[in-house]
């Protein structure tokens, strides 16, 4: 295997039918409303390989969103994976389903890990309104540590602009949760909402053992200097490439990412071997 593989651990695609049903689903589905409601780009598949192509990105995990509406999140999931099944050592699939649903949750995930589901997310607190201290959602995580599945999880910046999407998930719950739930690998999107800055507390950097960071959005929320200072803050091993394509581009992040990380180590961990150490019982890079 290439030691410098780049895997971009934060994408999203959406089908053809999601988007000529857009009105639909806007009147069906909050999360959906909140992000698509002004005409906001859908990228399907293809447009997310030609990315890579171009970028020399070798590996994409494709995310859902937090969506609440059963109809939208199951055609989306099953986008995902035949996505997957086209371009197997292109696209890794995690599927998105609500906490909420209780046993047809726990039984969307049985359904799709024999067709390559490789983990959960992207869950949105806020608008799936759901909360982590919840004790009947308990059944839940505990099926994601069971199959070993890695969990992406929405985070919000407790401070800074408003934006779509934002949430309002306090870091407090966000670290109970992990405190809570110590076997379950989390990958906390968005530099965790600014969670890393908190790693210099001798509390947190002791819970902050099977939690991980991606980059997602870097370039909208934070200076550049967020590339350097990341990996001062928390081990290199917990920062994850990710970009959130196609709401920033692939190359926009990689670009910020490869200059300002001079470390050639740290910089092909963060943009590959990480992600793989962390997928390494599921075997899909």
């Amino acid at each position: 295997m290439n030691s410098s593989i780049i895997v971009d651990s934060h994408t999203h695609i959406l089908p053809s039918y999601v988007d000529t049903k857009r009105e639909r689903f806007l009147d069906t589905d909050k999360t959906f409303k909140e992000l698509f409601s002004n005409g906001e780009k859908i990228a399907k598949v293809e447009e997310l390989i030609n990315s890579m192509d171009q970028n020399n990105i070798d590996t994409s995990i494709v995310l859902g969103f937090g969506w609440n509406d059963i109809e939208l999140a199951r055609r989306c999931n099953e986008y995902i994976i035949e996505s997957y099944i086209k371009y197997p050592k292109r696209i890794i699939p995690f599927c998105s389903v609500n906490p909420n649903w209780g046993d047809y949750a726990i039984d969307q995930i049985s359904e799709y890990l024999p067709y390559g589901l490789a983990g959960i997310g992207e869950l949105h607190p806020s608008s799936q309104e759901f909360n982590l201290d919840d004790p009947k959602l308990a059944p839940f995580w505990d099926t994601l540590i069971k199959y070993k599945l890695p969990l992406t999880l929405h985070a919000s910046e407790p401070v800074g602009h408003s934006y779509t999407g934002k949430g309002d998930v306090s870091l407090l719950k966000l670290t109970d949760f992990i405190t809570n739930n110590p076997q379950l690998k989390i990958i906390c999107a968005h530099w965790g909402g600014g969670l890393l800055f908190y790693n210099l507390m001798p509390e947190i950097h002791s819970i902050l053992t099977n939690t991980y960071f991606d980059t997602a959005t870097s370039n909208y929320l934070y200076d550049d200097s967020i590339f350097s200072i990341g990996p001062q803050l928390i081990t290199p091993d917990k920062i994850i490439f990710g970009s959130d394509y196609p709401i920033i581009t692939q190359k926009k992040v990689l670009k910020s990412l490869v200059s300002k990380i001079k470390d050639k180590t740290i910089q092909e961990n963060i943009l590959g071997r990480n992600i793989k150490n962390i997928l390494k019982n599921i075997n899909k890079i």
